[in-house]
């Protein structure tokens, strides 16, 4: 399974989306309905999944699931 793919199902589990809705560009409060505590605890999944810290600045600036990707390609986690 692609990097991208698991952040998408983890992304649509967690806010209970539907998967097509979930795409790159899609930003995790004005199109797929996030609030601060959903935001709290996918920032918390994928520091357990992924075996990080993200920092409270790090998680303001993921605003899509493509700011996503890219943080954790930039912590080394492969595609």
């Amino acid at each position: 399974m692609t990097l991208e793919l698991t952040i998408r199902q983890l992304v649509a589990d967690k806010l209970c989306v539907d998967l097509e809705k979930v795409t790159l560009e899609a930003r995790l409060v004005e199109d797929l309905g996030a609030d601060s505590l959903d935001g709290t605890e996918l920032m918390i999944v994928l520091e357990e999944k992924f075996d990080l810290v993200i920092q409270d600045g790090e998680a303001k600036a993921m605003r899509t699931v493509g700011d996503i990707i890219k943080f954790l390609q930039s912590k080394g986690i492969p595609e």
